[in-house]
């Protein structure tokens, strides 16, 4: 949804300053789980917290995962709304994705698993294929002046691809018990962010080539940019395939949230099947996606709140898991 367009020329700058800001967590977050292999993020809180504390530290989590669910729901009927669908109600394409997503919280995380292999390398044929169609359509004036962005807005467009998506990821720390003990997060963590920062970059030079300084006047630059290009009379709508990418990407993320937010309640309530959950969770992400905005400008006026509302649970928490959790292990 955001690819630092603020920033305009200097986007591809944004989305290196955001590596750049993440890096330390990231290492923060692949710690955590390497002091306890085979444990997932809550199975460690309760652990070095004892279970009122890291009860109330997963609700904490609980609640996070559900706000970000609940955005993930909304952008993606926003998308179909303005791309594709505009007089069909917005809670019909949310209906469809919310079965999908409950079909895959039932299936387990190893499907999970199994889909990302699949979904992944379209992703990459997609943003490589558009990258390379679009070079005709590409003006290379429209990268200067380099560094020329005010220097607020600059680090703003950093931070904000900071905390969405770089630092999202803190969410996936629930989903190592269901990866083996013996796997190194330092690379699961690290082969992830380097795929994801070349296609944060090969998006923002070919959105920022294409568009030039309209980007950010685009509720969806990627599509926005892609929609203009064709290859003759034959080979047209090529968007869809950046269409496709948006939707596999948000569908990932959004089982990933109701996994968080369903473990963590079955945690809390000690519930010991967590997919029973996954209905009910869906269902309340869904529900607060058509209440909470009344239109996409309020879903883009959150975003600028969001990065502000996500910095304890992906910098402050993480930090003080990590210090109880050194802590608790060198005591042993």
């Amino acid at each position: 949804m955001y690819t630092g367009s603020k920033a305009k020329q200097d986007t591809w700058l944004a989305v290196l300053i955001a590596l750049v800001l993440f890096a330390p967590m990231m290492m923060v977050y692949a710690r955590i789980v390497s002091l306890y292999p085979g444990k997932n993020l809550y199975a460690i809180v309760i652990d070095v917290f004892g279970k009122f504390l890291g009860k109330a530290i997963i609700f904490l989590y609980v609640l996070y995962a559900i706000s970000l669910g609940t955005l993930l729901m909304r952008n993606f009927s926003e998308f179909i709304h303005v791309v594709a669908m505009s007089e069909t109600p917005k809670i019909v394409p949310l209906v469809f994705l919310f079965a999908l997503s409950v079909w895959m919280i039932k299936s387990g995380v190893e499907t999970l698993g199994r889909w990302t292999r699949v979904a992944l390398p379209v992703v990459l044929v997609a943003v490589a294929v558009t990258l390379l169609i679009s070079i005709k359509s590409m003006n290379f004036s429209n990268l200067k002046p380099v560094a020329g962005t005010e220097f607020n807005i600059l680090m703003e467009s950093a931070f904000t691809l900071f905390s969405f998506p770089f630092a999202e990821t803190v969410l996936f720390t629930v989903l190592f018990g269901s990866v083996k003990a013996n796997s190194n997060p330092y690379k699961i963590y690290i082969y992830g962010v380097v795929i994801s920062t070349l296609i944060f970059l090969a998006a923002g030079f070919r959105n920022t080539l294409v568009l030039g300084l309209s980007l950010d006047t685009f509720y969806f630059a990627s599509y926005a940019a892609v929609s203009t290009i064709s290859l003759g009379e034959f080979f047209t709508r090529i968007e869809v395939l950046i269409g496709l990418a948006f939707l596999l990407d948000l569908f990932v993320k959004l089982c990933v949230c109701i996994f968080a937010a369903s473990i963590g309640i079955s945690k809390i309530v000690n519930i010991k099947n967590y997919k029973e959950l996954a209905i009910p969770v869906g269902l309340l992400m869904m529900t607060l996606a058509i209440i909470l905005f009344a239109n996409i400008l309020e879903m883009y006026d959150w975003l600028d709140i969001y990065k502000y509302f996500a910095l304890p649970f992906q910098v402050i928490l993480p930090l003080i898991i990590l210090a109880g959790a050194e802590i608790k292990t060198r005591l042993k």
